[in-house]
């Protein structure tokens, strides 16, 4: 797979990750698939997303994610 597509999966988590972190006092880092944070080349059919998520409120948990992915 190009690139250009796991660039378009790691976009599209972070924007999805913001709006989700956007209706609490959350932040998202540290964005990283197949544990790489800027990846090229990745030659998997099914890569690893990983992300952190900061929040300055007490018993802050995700509770869900949406991961889109484009051309």
């Amino acid at each position: 797979m190009s690139n250009n597509y796991y660039k378009s999966i790691l976009f599209s988590m972070l924007l999805t990750l913001i709006s989700v972190a956007g209706y609490s006092k959350a932040t998202v880092s540290a964005l990283k698939c197949e544990y790489q944070i800027n990846p090229v080349g990745i030659g998997v059919a099914q890569p690893r997303l990983s992300w952190q998520i900061v929040s300055t409120e007490s018993n802050f948990m995700q509770q869900a994610y949406e991961i889109r992915v484009a051309e």
